[in-house]
């Protein structure tokens, strides 16, 4: 956010301190705003924060956050879909174990207090 706070036209100060600085007012009110703007723009719409970036460095800056922030949406969405193709897969190996386990207990011919033992032992083990 400072950084596009400081290559944008986004806000001025009224009047600046003795060092050149915003007073804590204005920073109070700048500041939310061109974080606002730097989120905008990382999520590709820099339009939204009403950025404009004039010069060189400001668009070579913006172009690179933008780029960036393509990046990391397209990492994050990577991240949620292996996720939930885990959680999936997670959920088919237990099934099919517990048809292999149902099929040799059926096999044996154990009694159905036994099997329900065997299934319970096996599903406590398997969140462990």
């Amino acid at each position: 956010a400072c950084l596009v706070h400081r290559f944008s036209s986004l806000t001025e100060c009224e009047e600046y301190d003795q060092h050149n600085r915003c007073p804590p007012e204005e920073v109070a009110v700048a500041y939310p705003r061109a974080f606002f703007s730097a989120v905008a723009l990382f999520t590709g719409e820099p339009n939204a924060g009403g950025l404009h970036l004039d010069g060189t460095y400001a668009r070579l800056l913006g172009a690179m956050l933008m780029f960036i922030g393509a990046l990391f949406t397209a990492i994050l969405f990577g991240w949620v879909a292996h996720a939930l193709e885990r959680a999936n897969i997670t959920k088919l190996r237990f099934r099919e174990h517990m048809q292999v386990i149902h099929e040799d207990m059926g096999f044996r011919g154990l009694d159905k207090e036994t099997r329900d033992r065997v299934r319970r032992r096996y599903e406590y083990a398997w969140r462990k």
